[in-house]
């Protein structure tokens, strides 16, 4: 379980570098991307991509501040689904 948490999450971490990459690409206007003209694409992937190391942190047993990093985690996926939700761009 946590071999497939540890894949998930670096996993989401590689989409979310190309999500970011693709969302300035488009923002600045070099190349017109439709779902990534805004943040919307951004926000979601930062949030999933928090969350899964969110619950990483709380599985790794040796590390001994886990709970902060993982509140930390929390808080921003957090932010993200609130910014997403209130339509913040």
């Amino acid at each position: 379980m946590k071999k497939a948490i540890d894949y998930l999450c670096w996993g989401f971490v590689a989409i979310t570098i190309v999500v970011m990459t693709l969302t300035v690409i488009s923002t600045y206007q070099y190349i017109y991307i439709a779902y990534f003209n805004n943040y919307y694409m951004v926000e979601v992937f930062l949030a999933i991509t928090m969350l899964l190391w969110s619950i990483k942190f709380l599985t790794w047993g040796e590390l001994p501040k886990r709970k902060l990093y993982s509140f930390f985690c929390f808080f921003v996926a957090s932010a993200a689904i609130f910014f997403r939700v209130s339509q913040v761009f």
